[in-house]
């Protein structure tokens, strides 16, 4: 066969330059490629030396597989609506063709393979069968038998040729050998239904499987039926007796509560089984009572409760307070610890206070300088006031400590001459001097529960505030520097055991 190949890729308007392609023949191409499923299409077109097309050619694309007759000779041509095509001749060809290759999109290189025989001398050559070909495919999936293929080879050089070369030679006996022996196809039974009669004679189905049983591996396959065709089947059918028996509800083990107090639930799961142990479907129980569920803890949970708030740390004004937090049981006899109440919940443990008003200190003005040269003082009015209004209360109310001054020196220009007689003395406040107790406030108990102490600062003040020897103070009752305190401290309690 002598073949000229001229393998072309075109673009959609350079298609009338390719011999025998014309616009109507590049569009049917064109079409016939966006339908396949690969990013191009590509066709092949066969014509003489004279242009004459034989595929492919004069506005025609075969799309299927047909036969082309050439000079006596027989081309055999697979279609253009393939993925791979095929123009075959197993005749010799004296004349010359030309394959032209269209291609039409954005694609590769085409890929383009051809084979050809070479003529020989019969009688130079000798040909003989050789029956150690490939081994052909097992004949059963389990338990089969494979053959090798006999192939017709050129004695001269060994070469594999067409079997044509040895159809006239006696073929060998073939070669055969056991495969797939390391498996078993057999029915199994996989499973039988309940039987059609509860009580008395009648019949149940069988499921019947095809299965492939691997000894090397030791496992099982399940394989269509149709592998297990000559093998008997068993019957899929069976005759069987239904028993007459009593059915109860059988019951798992309780969960645990839903709850550790206050009310909670717990279940079980419930079985249908008769006096054989079997267990049955539920209808088959659903005329017995059945009990899943249940309360349980039903004691009171655990709750805070607190006491009485301690008094006010100050004696005016805004302040704080204590209390104790408990964490009790039931009536609140009991006392837990602390980590079996919600501490989220928890109620605080100190408090504000406010008492009334505090009473404060109000200064006037400085009055004038009592000399009018040298040294001298000068005076202010000092008194304890309340409220919004300053209504004037007695000095005890306030703090002596923080009292202000009343009086300070004070100095004019000299004096032009001294005389004794001109010196104003600063009149005498020992007769006015008043004292009296002063103290702050409580400090925190020295003890968290129990018994304690209260400690506060005690001192005697005169009018000015100043810290006077307490002598001036012992016609008053001394106010107490310490005081007790007590608040209950949480105990164990052991309750009954439980179950």
């Amino acid at each position: 066969m002598s073949v000229r190949m001229v393998a072309r890729v075109l673009p959609c308007d350079g298609l009338t330059t390719c011999p025998g392609c014309t616009p109507p023949l590049a569009r049917r191409l064109l079409e016939i490629g966006t339908s396949s499923p690969l990013t191009h299409y590509g066709v092949s077109a066969l014509s003489d030396t004279q242009s004459n097309f034989l595929l492919n050619g004069n506005f025609v694309v075969a799309m299927f597989k047909r036969e082309v007759t050439f000079k006596g000779t027989i081309i055999e041509y697979s279609g253009s609506d393939t993925k791979v095509e095929r123009i075959n001749c197993t005749d010799r060809i004296e004349e010359e063709l030309i394959l032209q290759v269209l291609c039409v999109g954005n694609l590769y290189n085409p890929d383009v393979r051809y084979s050809f025989n070479i003529p020989i001398e019969e009688q130079r050559e000798q040909f003989v069968w050789d029956p150690s070909g490939s081994w052909l495919e097992c004949s059963r999936l389990c338990q089969g038998e494979r053959r090798r293929k006999a192939v017709c080879f050129r004695k001269s050089d060994h070469l594999e040729v067409s079997d044509q070369r040895c159809e006239h030679l006696p073929r060998p006996i073939a070669v055969t050998e056991a495969c797939n022996t390391d498996c078993e196809l057999r029915w199994h039974v996989a499973g039988k239904s309940e039987c059609s009669a509860k009580c008395g004679p009648g019949y149940r189905s069988l499921d019947v499987q095809c299965m492939k049983y691997s000894q090397m591996k030791r496992q099982s396959e399940r394989m269509e039926a149709s592998f297990c065709a000559d093998i008997t089947k068993p019957q899929i059918r069976e005759t069987c007796h239904g028993e007459c028996l009593l059915k109860s509800w059988q019951y798992s083990a309780w969960s645990q509560c839903s709850k550790t107090c206050g009310r909670g639930i717990r279940s079980r799961e419930s079985y249908c089984m008769n006096n054989l142990g079997r267990r049955l479907v539920d209808r088959e129980c659903s005329e017995y009572e059945r009990v899943v569920s249940e309360p349980c803890n039903e004691q009171l949970c655990p709750k805070w409760a607190v006491s009485e708030w301690s008094e006010c740390l100050v004696t005016c004004g805004k302040g704080m307070r204590h209390r104790q937090v408990f964490c009790t049981m039931g009536d609140g006899e009991e006392k837990l610890r602390e980590h079996f109440c919600n501490p989220s919940s928890k109620p605080s443990t100190v408090g504000s206070c406010e008492l009334a008003e505090c009473a404060t200190w109000q200064v006037g003005v400085w009055g004038a300088c009592a000399v009018t040269c040298g040294h001298g003082y000068q005076m202010r009015a000092v008194r304890c006031v309340l409220g919004d209004y300053g209504d004037t209360v007695d000095d005890r109310e306030c703090n002596a400590a923080a009292r202000p001054r009343d009086s300070q020196d004070c100095e004019m220009p000299p004096c032009s001459w001294t005389s004794a007689s001109q010196i104003t003395p600063r009149p005498d406040n020992s007769v006015q001097l008043v004292t009296q107790w002063r103290y702050g406030s409580w400090t925190a108990c020295s003890v968290s529960c129990g018994k304690g102490k209260l400690a506060r600062y005690v001192s005697c003040r005169d009018a000015q505030g100043g810290v006077a020897d307490e002598s001036y103070c012992a016609h008053l009752p001394r106010p107490p520097e310490f005081s007790t305190c007590f608040s209950p401290c949480g105990q164990w309690h052991a309750r009954e055991w439980s179950d």
